[in-house]
């Protein structure tokens, strides 16, 4: 079995948001919420699970985000 854990941030983020990605040549970054991943600490398991408390908190850190990004 795989288990993939990811960046606090990103795992935080909504199913929409983590939709919305770019792929480098070893990286994938989200800019919606400004945060992203390198393939290689991914496959080397430098990410750790996160507490639902800090989720949370980065939860609210992006809805913060986007309630202050000027309108385009």
């Amino acid at each position: 079995m795989f288990l993939c854990i990811f960046p606090p941030l990103l795992e935080a983020a909504t199913v929409e948001e983590r939709q919305n990605h770019q792929l480098g040549s070893s990286t994938v970054y989200w800019e919606e919420i400004d945060d992203g991943i390198d393939l290689t600490a991914m496959l080397s398991g430098l990410y750790l699970e996160t507490r639902k408390e800090h989720k949370d908190y980065l939860r609210k850190l992006i809805a913060e985000r986007k309630a202050t990004e000027p309108s385009t």
